[in-house]
């Protein structure tokens, strides 16, 4: 496969600035703690106080805020991705000594565009498979009519929360880590897998695996963090990732979520689980993530078949 200058770029970026280990290994725990603990504080600071003053409207369990609105709980889960933002960008200013840009993409400039892109063919390919799940596999989606100012307060919040903890997400683990491990190992295929691996780690927290199966969520979440790394790496940048993930996680929160979930969203559709399953689910995740893959590869024009397979050339 050819690989185009901003793919050449984005990894060899690692190497400006200060990069010795020990200041990337204290960049990793300055994100994690700014991103963890810092960005926790006010989630904390409210749920102490639900649970020290009778307020029937909201409670707390230490883990999350229920009561008669969602909005508060989601506000306060998402201010910590902000904050893990905040602390990407004092690692890389202030222990690399390079820009932001460095880390997110081997272009001169952020492509926004490409993450508009992104979007609307994530939102396409979802809507395609929720009209065919709907039509021929009869799944029983519940519509759960969510109060309409509800619903709107939350989608403007959402458009932009959501962005942000998919831009933190895309940031931390394809941009620094990834460019951080690519100082250790060269092979693309291994920092590939290793990053990944990251990414699952602390998802395996949230309540879906423990409700719907811990082997099928975990092996779904691996193969969303491979192809994210992989649309990365090919098109030498995370702007693409950024879109498929924002867009992937307003579709959960907006149009089509499940009962236990680490978040809970006032979406417009329920769907009902009782386990997950390696098939069908997988395989279907898999064709998804084939055909974002061929759209993807259409406008950007990154390889060919002949590239691919090169015996197959005369």
């Amino acid at each position: 496969m050819k690989q185009n200058k901003s793919s050449e770029l984005f990894l060899s970026n690692a190497r400006r600035g200060l990069n010795r280990w020990p200041r990337w290994l204290l960049g990793i725990l300055l994100v994690l703690f700014m991103w963890q603990a810092v960005g926790a504080i006010p989630f904390f600071t409210v749920c102490e106080y639900l649970q020290n003053i009778e307020i029937t409207q909201f409670q707390c369990d230490g883990t999350q805020i229920t009561g008669d609105s969602v909005l508060l709980d989601y506000l306060l889960s998402n201010y910590m991705f902000i904050i893990g933002i905040i602390g990407v960008w004092i690692a890389v200013r202030v222990l690399h000594k390079k820009t932001l840009t460095q880390v997110v993409t081997g272009r001169k400039t952020f492509d926004y565009n490409r993450v508009v892109y992104a979007i609307w063919v994530g939102f396409l390919l979802h809507s395609a498979l929720l009209i065919l799940d709907v039509l021929f596999i009869h799944t029983e989606i519940t519509f759960r009519s969510p109060s309409f100012s509800e619903y709107i307060t939350f989608f403007l919040f959402a458009v932009v929360l959501t962005t942000y903890q998919a831009g933190f997400e895309e940031i931390f683990f394809r941009g620094y880590l990834l460019q951080g491990l690519s100082l250790i190992a060269r092979n693309r295929v291994v920092i590939t897998i290793v990053s990944s691996v990251l990414f699952v780690l602390p998802h395996l927290a949230n309540p879906e695996p423990f409700e719907y199966g811990f082997a099928p969520y975990a092996t779904s979440l691996f193969m969303f963090a491979l192809f994210m790394t992989v649309i990365v790496l090919v098109d030498g940048g995370i702007e693409l990732a950024i879109g498929y993930h924002a867009l992937n996680n307003l579709w959960i929160g907006l149009i089509a979520n499940t009962e236990v979930t680490a978040l809970q969203t006032p979406s417009l559709l329920i769907v009902p689980i009782e386990r997950y399953a390696m098939f069908p689910d997988v395989p279907v995740q898999l064709i998804v993530y084939i055909v974002f893959l061929a759209i993807l590869n259409k406008k950007y024009k990154w390889f060919t078949w002949k590239t691919l397979m090169p015996g197959n050339s005369k």
